[in-house]
């Protein structure tokens, strides 16, 4: 719980300040209810996604980070994805998928199936399930959650932002509770599949949207690519009909929201 009694949104999971494996996601559709067009949301976010894993493993076995021209030839051969994604949403293998990772949206993806077989199986009003940084909310009273300051990642901290949300799922991606070490330094969790390095200009980004997978795999593109071009990408969203808003927090703090946001916050702390 925040400092007013809402619903805390951090960037991980509360109170479990360790150092996590590192994430990557793919490029499946974009969420569980929703049919977007597939081929135009992967073109726009411009290969600031891809599930196939390397850098960070390596990084984390040896304690000590890659040669830079290891990441450099480990990210050409992820540039192209080893599968294609149908306008159905199925996913085909075109190459050797024994590599990928689907970290960057597995956790969103279980939180939408419990979402759906609770009520399947009983009756409900009103339904939250968070599941440590992703949260759906199912009902007609709205939930107030308040987001983590990545900056001041304390639980006794009064949150950057507070929120209303009804029938939305949000997920939050950053350094701020999830990190690895490599060379003494803390970095971040999240890798740039585009060079292999750790992201480093984004603290974090919280996205909302209509299912947790959605949330989930945008809130890592929004991490990915710089913060101006994060809020471009998730407002162009609407073209594909994906209704998501975000807001991110950059290294030196700077807070920067997409469009949709103002109509979901209550209040900013900056």
């Amino acid at each position: 719980m925040s400092a007013d009694g809402d619903t805390r949104h951090g960037a991980g999971e509360v109170g479990d300040d360790q150092p996590h494996e590192s994430d990557h996601a793919d490029r499946r559709r974009a969420g569980a209810h929703e049919q977007p067009d597939h081929q135009g949301s992967n073109r726009a976010q411009a290969g600031a996604i891809e599930p196939e894993r390397g850098g960070g493993v390596l990084a984390e076995r040896e304690q000590v980070a890659p040669a830079v021209d290891e990441l450099a030839d480990l990210a050409a051969s992820i540039a192209e994805p080893r599968f294609v994604v149908g306008d159905d949403g199925r996913v085909r293998p075109t190459g050797d998928c024994r590599p990928l990772d689907l970290n960057a949206l597995a956790k969103g993806h279980v939180v939408d199936l419990v979402v759906d077989r609770a009520f399947a199986a009983f009756e409900l009003d009103r339904l939250v399930v968070n599941a440590g940084g992703d949260l759906v909310h199912r009902g007609a009273e709205p939930l107030r959650l308040g987001v983590e300051d990545p900056h001041q990642p304390y639980d006794n901290a009064a949150p950057l932002a507070v929120l209303e949300v009804r029938d939305r799922a949000v997920a939050t991606s950053g350094r701020a509770r999830r990190w690895f070490t490599v060379d003494g330094v803390r970095r971040s969790r999240v890798l740039d599949p585009r060079t292999g390095q750790p992201v480093a200009h984004t603290a974090s980004a919280t996205v909302v949207a209509p299912d947790a997978t959605t949330a989930d795999v945008l809130a890592t593109v929004a991490s990915v690519l710089e913060p101006a071009e994060a809020v471009a990408f998730v407002d162009s969203l609407a073209a594909d009909g994906i209704d998501a808003s975000c807001l991110l927090v950059a290294d030196d703090g700077a807070v920067r929201a997409s469009a949709g946001w103002a109509g979901l916050e209550l209040r900013r702390a900056r």
